[in-house]
């Protein structure tokens, strides 16, 4: 039977695990909306090319005497300058790799304390190893009892699954 301890760990742990996904789904963005048009990827200058109106007038020649009406092939039809500052209204971060860094560090430090309830919900999982060297959590010589011991990079192989160890291309 849990006692009051251990559930309140469990939901301790559980409610880290869902910040810890929450964080893992929330990296910070490389591209960012433009600090200089809001995104809007026009800029509060009026077009010179078109006055501001968005449209341009091609007078006809005189056998036809018919005029067009085109949008602006400098604002769009906007009828402002475009912002040239960004690309799509997106511009790149300039504190990206801080971002990153911090983003990274929250992480460690999240699964450090999932790992710290870990230990005391499956103290069976851990085992101390030696003086723990005045640390006041006591989990300095912690170490985590792999499940298989005997299991070695070195001397477990496996077989291609497209050769099945012949080595031949197939």
């Amino acid at each position: 039977m849990l006692d009051i301890y251990n559930s309140k760990v469990i939901m301790c742990f559980l409610a880290k695990l869902e910040e810890l996904e929450n964080l893992k789904n929330d990296s910070p963005a490389y591209l960012i909306t433009c600090q200089y048009c809001n995104g809007t990827q026009k800029t509060i200058t009026i077009c010179n090319r078109c006055n501001g109106t968005g449209i341009m007038d091609m007078p006809g020649n005189n056998a036809t005497s018919l005029s067009m009406v085109f949008s602006c092939v400098s604002c769009y039809g906007s009828g402002y300058e475009q912002c040239k500052m960004c690309i799509g209204g997106k511009m790149a971060d300039s504190d990206y790799n801080a971002k990153c860094d911090i983003w990274s560090e929250k992480i460690e430090n999240l699964e450090g304390e999932i790992e710290q309830l870990d230990m005391q919900l499956h103290p069976e999982k851990y085992e101390s190893k030696g003086n723990d060297g005045g640390n006041v959590g006591g989990n300095a010589g912690a170490v985590y009892i792999d499940p298989d011991p005997d299991w070695n990079l070195e001397t477990k192989k496996t077989d291609c699954v497209k050769c099945k160890g012949s080595g031949s291309d197939i």
